[in-house]
């Protein structure tokens, strides 16, 4: 089955859901592997004692989450999918390419804190590639908004529709 013809995509919601598919039909054959709702970063750790399975939990709702994590060649894409993207995404962006080989991958810099949240099993079974390449997948984008996220080094994809914004 190809990944466009997927039925579910952990984290994303409708309207975000038809974008990427959009996306996905021009571009998943570019692409090896895909990975959603991809938890990156610390978490906030859990105040007092708890199981492991409730650190593990805590993690899994404090931690930053990326929508798509998509794998070619020497690069690791980092994919934000929003209708109308906000300057948070921006800033978002930024962050998860920093801390996304930090947290991720078979045998990431800052495993300690992952095992110290019983976080393991988020952990991509692949490493993450030479390259980080922030991404944005969205229906509108303004021209102002664009001009600051092409000189942020942030890939743009805009796929317009018709009526208004859902």
């Amino acid at each position: 089955m190809k990944e466009s013809e997927r039925h579910y995509y952990d984290g994303l919601n409708e309207a975000s859901i038809a974008l990427w598919r959009r996306w996905l039909e021009l571009y998943q054959n570019r692409f090896e592997a895909f990975y959603y709702n991809v938890r990156v970063g610390a978490g906030v750790r859990p105040p007092g004692e708890y199981s492991d399975a409730m650190k593990r939990d805590w993690y899994a709702v404090t931690s930053l989450r990326i929508d798509a994590v998509a794998e070619r060649e020497n690069q690791t894409w980092c994919i934000e999918v929003a209708e109308r993207p906000s300057t948070k995404i921006l800033g978002s962006l930024q962050l998860y390419t920093h801390v996304l080989p930090l947290y991720q991958g078979r045998n990431p810099p800052r495993r300690d804190v992952i095992e110290a949240r019983h976080a393991e099993d988020f952990l991509l079974p692949t490493d993450i590639r030479e390259v980080v390449i922030p991404a944005l997948v969205c229906r509108f984008l303004g021209a102002d908004f664009a001009a600051v996220v092409q000189r942020a080094g942030v890939w743009a994809f805009v796929f317009p529709g018709a009526g208004l914004p859902k």
